[in-house]
């Protein structure tokens, strides 16, 4: 139940709404209460031409010749009679002037009851429904909010595609519940608590009996409610696991043609249908048969009681119309609870949503503000890497790794694949946090950096350049959303990515589809250097930007690259060695850890790893 409460939570944050929705589902069911209250009255005037209303001296006494209304014994029966003395003296003068020509006045008093009804009901659905959706809003935006200040590590655990089913499937499954069918409850609990109320005031003892009805169906719906709730649950990760395999084949689809894998990759995907298809049933099941026995069980109950209400009649101890009004209001109580126990499973499958969406809320962001975080207005003196550790739990990436960059200067990462590289660049923006160590920047410690300030003064291009469904200008001043389309053209230029840019249909304005498919490597690079001109940060990193070019390709991009590093302190990755030779020092790394240092004069004249390196790319060439 506590997914429940912190569902409600979202709810109350719009408090007038809710109670809007509420007092009108109250007033609904007091109109539908009072239509059927009318119906003994309804019931004499069609079989009477007229109803006798005595005018003596003690007026507003109608002449009645029902039954007396039959009370409880004891203590609670000196409460009823109270309560249907006060009803009475209130309800005696509206019931005269209706029954005066009650053939025609009380259908009509009926009909406008109905109409009350349904107006109030309507601004309590609509009222519901508004709040449902704007709570979900807040929650798929505080969930995407979350999920998205994640870091790598937090990636690792949970992959892109599994994301895209909570934040999506998931939450798509509580704006059905949140939107809709709490909306019905809130309707239906003030109906069978209006209705049940009426008929304990009409016939206390045939009412009384009705409700051992209640407990039956709160155990039955209950039994469905667990039943669906568990296979929602595996249904939603196996919904995921689908969504994953999509994105990972499509992602690789030219792998798969390339390898004859499609019949490979089909199979797979209906493997996987077919055990969602597994749990889906077992939720079909439950869900389908929920409306069934809740009916066969009214049913019965319905026809138990009915003979019981001919027995409390021929006994004298009811009147007939009174009963005739109470099983027609137990009827539509029973609709309301079968709707109910059906809300239930509905309830049960979308907290197993929940569930799922408030694991990623409560997941703690590991890479994060410090309360008092500083604010840098820029960087004087460099950082420093101090004996720093890292591991993603299968050993250590970098084991007690310690340099010094200095402002301005330009230092290269070389060594092997999973030498720890791109792990220990990526310590200096936060993308992840040392496991043992510091980083520092002018002396201060990252952690007591915000993140906000230091990534503000960090520019960033990678081997794999994501460029967004948008335009060229938008691409290019993604960090500087307010760059007019002069600092974004001459941005472009640095890079070398005017001339191509301008020849294109619509020029800065072509939109560049998914992942920037119409552009080249070589050029999508060069709109990443023009992304990282504009924001013109002092620090810079990159990441292998020309390992996958061709030659034409890399030329280009190594200009746009060494004009970007002017004036910079940055950090080079590399696998190419030639592309790193003008750096002020070389950094060689061997399983996460620095095995020599200097310039590439110096670790040529060393003859170690670094030489070797470099003659065996030489010879290659």
């Amino acid at each position: 139940m506590s997914d429940l409460r912190r569902l409600g939570r979202y709810l109350l944050k719009f408090r007038l709404s809710l109670i809007v929705a509420v007092v009108s589902a109250v007033l609904a069911s007091f109109f539908l209460g009072g239509a059927i209250g009318l119906i003994p009255d309804l019931v004499g005037a069609l079989s009477e031409s007229a109803v006798s209303v005595e005018q003596s001296g003690d007026a507003g006494r109608i002449a009645d010749d029902r039954a007396p209304r039959e009370t409880a014994a004891g203590p609670l029966g000196e409460v009823v009679d109270s309560l249907n003395e006060r009803i009475t003296e209130a309800w005696v003068p509206v019931r005269a002037w209706l029954l005066e020509r009650g053939f025609v006045r009380v259908p009509l008093a009926i009909v406008f009851l109905y109409l009350l009804k349904g107006i109030f009901a309507f601004a309590s659905v609509y009222s519901f429904r508004r709040v449902g959706l704007r709570a979900v809003v807040d929650l798929r935006s505080e969930l995407y909010a979350k999920s998205l200040a994640q870091s790598d590590e937090f990636f690792r655990r949970y992959s892109t595609a599994e994301m895209l089913s909570r934040i999506l499937s998931d939450v798509a499954r509580l704006q059905r519940i949140l939107g809709a069918d709490i909306g019905q409850a809130l309707q239906s609990v003030p109906i069978v608590i209006v209705l049940l109320g009426y008929s304990f005031y009409s016939a206390f003892e045939f009412a009384g009996v009705c409700m051992i009805a209640v407990p039956i169906f709160v155990f039955t719906a209950g039994r469905f409610g667990r039943r669906v709730r568990k296979a929602s649950h595996r249904s939603q990760e196996r919904s995921a696991e689908i969504t994953s395999l999509v994105e990972e084949t499509l992602m690789a689809r030219r792998v798969v043609h390339a390898f004859g894998a499609v019949g490979q990759e089909t199979r797979r995907f209906d493997q996987a249908l077919r055990r969602m298809l597994h749990q889906d049933l077992k939720v079909a099941r439950a869900t389908a048969a929920t409306p069934p026995v809740m009916e066969v069980l009214g049913a019965f109950l319905a026809g138990s009681l009915i003979v019981y209400a001919g027995l409390l009649i021929a006994a004298g101890r009811v009147d007939r119309a009174n009963v005739f009004a109470v099983i027609l209001a137990l009827f539509v109580v029973f609709t309301h609870v079968r709707k109910l126990a059906t809300l239930y499973t509905s309830v049960q499958q979308a907290l197993a949503s929940a569930c799922r969406v408030f694991e990623i809320l409560d997941e703690p962001v590991k890479v994060d503000d410090r309360p008092g975080a500083l604010k840098i207005a820029g960087i004087k003196d460099g950082f420093e890497i101090r004996r720093v550790s890292f591991s993603y739990g299968r050993g250590p990436v970098l084991d007690d790794v310690s340099l010094t960059v200095r402002a301005g200067e330009v230092h290269a990462l070389v060594g092997p694949s999973g030498s720890g590289k791109s792990t220990l660049a990526m310590l200096l923006p936060r993308f992840h946090d040392p496991t043992r160590g510091e980083v520092l920047l002018d002396g201060i410690d990252l952690r007591e950096i915000s993140l906000e300030s230091l990534r503000a003064h960090i520019g960033l291009v990678t081997q794999e350049v994501h460029l967004f469904d948008d335009t060229i200008a938008a691409n290019i001043a993604y960090g500087c959303p307010s760059a007019d389309i002069d600092a974004i053209r001459e941005a472009a230029r640095a890079a070398h990515a005017e001339e191509f840019i301008d020849i294109l249909p619509q020029g800065f304005d072509t939109r560049l589809g998914e992942r920037g498919g119409q552009l080249s490597m070589g050029q999508r690079q060069r709109i990443a250097i023009a992304r990282a001109f504009l924001k013109d940060a002092p620090i810079l990193i990159l990441d292998e930007p020309t390992s996958a070019l061709d030659a034409a390709s890399e030329r280009a991009v190594q200009e746009a690259l060494e004009a970007l590093l002017v004036g910079r302190t940055a950090i080079v990755i590399a696998h190419r060695l030639f592309t790193v030779t003008r750096a002020d020092r070389i950094h060689v790394l061997e399983a996460g850890r620095i095995i020599e240092s200097g310039s590439h004069e110096d670790l040529l004249a060393a003859g170690r790893t670094y030489a070797r390196l470099h003659a065996l790319q030489s010879f290659g060439s």
